[in-house]
């Protein structure tokens, strides 16, 4: 049984190992579209979400069984969620394509360990937070463009579209703001 922590999203780690339908429910009602929205950008079917998405509460059940009385949720229950969905879509896309060799297979061992690392989670959280202040202090135009280009995916041509400029200038622009978040990023990675 995992330990108890004051985590508001615990709940949800408890409901999986007790099979308690309402949770298992619920964290597909909530989950389930944003896991579909990546596997769906990343090229999969709704059907291989749902798979996914088994897979990682099985991935998390067995995980919290293993490390018996010794897991704890540290982050929100969706980050983690999220996190093992994106490594087994990561895994299956792999396999899919024949390059999975047994390297990769203890690199995905690794990485699952790691999610549950709390001095992984503290570090990832603290460089988040260092990136987005650092973002912060970027134009709102470079903020838009960098945005547009690496969260949404957008192309160069929909960008200058989106901003009424030409697809060169578009490209100018973004490696101009992409410098210098590069610049503002050193001081936190040196």
């Amino acid at each position: 049984m995992p330990k108890h922590d004051d985590h508001i999203d615990h709940r949800f780690i408890i409901g999986i190992l007790q099979h308690q339908d309402d949770v298992l429910r619920e964290i597909y009602q909530d989950f389930f579209p944003r896991i579909l929205g990546y596997i769906r950008k990343k090229g999969g079917s709704k059907e291989q979400a749902y798979e996914v998405l088994n897979d990682a509460i099985m991935t998390i059940y067995h995980n919290v069984k293993i490390r018996s009385g010794d897991f704890q949720l540290t982050s929100n229950f969706y980050g983690y969620l999220f996190g093992v969905c994106k490594i087994l879509w990561l895994r299956k896309l792999s396999v899919k394509k024949n390059k999975l060799e047994s390297i990769h297979q203890q690199d995905y061992e690794r990485e699952l360990e790691d999610l549950n690392n709390p001095e992984n989670i503290l570090i990832t959280k603290e460089l988040y937070s260092q990136f987005k202040l650092k973002f912060s202090k970027l134009s709102e135009h470079c903020q838009e463009i960098l945005t547009l280009r690496n969260s949404e995916r957008f192309s160069y041509k929909k960008i200058a579209m989106l901003l009424s400029i030409n697809e060169n200038t578009a490209m100018k622009r973004f490696e101009r703001c992409k410098e210098k978040l590069d610049d503002l990023l050193r001081s936190i990675l040196v």
